[in-house]
């Protein structure tokens, strides 16, 4: 396959992109002229069944909130272990699940229920994804590495800002929603980590009608 052309959008740029890269994958057997092969095109549709992620963000869920039961009753290097092994498995859904319902399924699924409550109404669809690191941040703040978590907050904190950031991803009736998220994010930032300079994360404030 010498190049692929999207016809129909899933609606979501993470599905698009994963059916353009498999397609660019696919191998046919060229039309031929006179024996030669010539350059055709077909469509190809690409179907994504998600029930079976579904059930494994529902086992992950379980699995972490189970972790956290343990650790609130643990002490010394058994809590240490185990706080090891909630960050060890947000890390990995982080890295494997690339779709953003799906992906906050997970988040609303762990974290606290105030912060649940804080950000759901406002963000049922973009992942915030630095939200993970703030909830356990806040639940285990004797930790013996909080450097290095809020670290990882500030790394997912870049990377769910420059998602909200590029327009593509959003149609127009969803930009100032998108919008009102950036400006409740530049004020969680101020107000709890005030170490974190925006700047450095190059939040598009003019492109998103902020001031």
């Amino acid at each position: 396959m010498s190049q692929t052309r999207l016809h129909n959008s899933s609606g979501y740029k993470d599905l698009d992109n994963a059916a353009e890269n498999f397609c660019k994958n696919l191998t046919f057997i060229p039309a031929k002229e006179h024996g030669e092969a010539i350059p055709s095109c077909m469509r190809w549709e690409v179907k994504f069944d998600l029930k079976d992620l579904g059930r494994a963000i529902k086992s992950e869920i379980a699995d972490i909130n189970d972790l956290y039961v343990e650790a609130e009753k643990a002490t010394g290097a058994s809590k240490l272990l185990i706080e090891k092994e909630i960050l060890k498995k947000h890390r990995d859904i982080l890295s494997k699940v690339k779709d953003g319902i799906k992906l906050n399924d997970y988040i609303y699924g762990v974290v606290q229920n105030n912060i649940k409550s804080e950000w759901k109404d406002v963000s049922d669809s973009y992942p915030l994804t630095f939200l993970l690191f703030h909830d356990f941040i806040s639940r285990f703040k004797d930790y013996d590495s909080l450097s290095t978590i809020k670290s990882l907050l500030e790394y997912f904190l870049k990377q769910d800002i420059d998602y909200l950031n590029l327009q593509d991803n959003f149609q127009e009736k969803d930009k100032a929603s998108m919008a009102t998220l950036i400006q409740k994010i530049k004020s969680f930032v101020e107000i709890n980590y005030p170490q974190i300079k925006l700047n450095d994360l190059v939040i598009n404030l003019n492109n998103n009608s902020i001031s």
